[in-house]
């Protein structure tokens, strides 16, 4: 997925400089980041501690040129999150964050959910969602996993 820009995003001001960005990007190809869904709702969300230490962690990655993957489950968790409460317009701000920051969404397989019900085992304190995300970076390997959840940090370590 490339980075686009999005007027009126809060998410826009992140990739101003994308050809800049592009060129720091080509350089650390090596370096994934996972963000998890809840790095976007805090992102975006009311002034809260967790607001302003997402928007400083998002920068810095970018910053930074590092990729950054998310997952169609997260997506699917972000529409479920502000379509619950009817909140069309935060929904239409988190996809418009999501294109224009992450490089990679990627697809939830067959073989995630059955990595994702074989971990059900190892991290009985992980919901079913959070199981999927870590399966999928079981696949996939990136370098690392920006959560604010505790538990999915706390097994993402365990499994590196």
């Amino acid at each position: 997925m490339r980075r686009a820009s999005s007027t009126g995003c809060p998410g826009a001001r992140l990739a101003r400089d994308q050809a800049h960005h592009r060129g720091i990007q080509d350089r650390g190809i090596g370096r994934v980041t996972f963000l998890d869904t809840n790095v976007f709702i805090h992102f975006l969300g009311r002034e809260h501690r967790l607001r302003d230490e997402a928007r400083a962690q998002l920068q810095r990655l970018l910053q930074r040129g590092t990729h950054l993957a998310t997952s169609a489950a997260v997506l699917q968790e972000l529409l479920h999150y502000y379509h619950r409460d009817q909140r069309v317009g935060d929904l239409d701000n988190a996809f418009a964050l999501v294109e224009s920051c992450v490089d990679e969404i990627w697809t939830v397989g067959k073989e995630d959910v059955e990595t994702a019900r074989n971990l059900v085992s190892t991290h009985p304190g992980l919901e079913a969602r959070d199981l999927v995300h870590l399966a999928c970076c079981i696949r996939r390997q990136p370098r690392d996993l920006l959560t604010f959840d505790r538990a999915l940090a706390a097994a993402w370590q365990s499994q590196r």
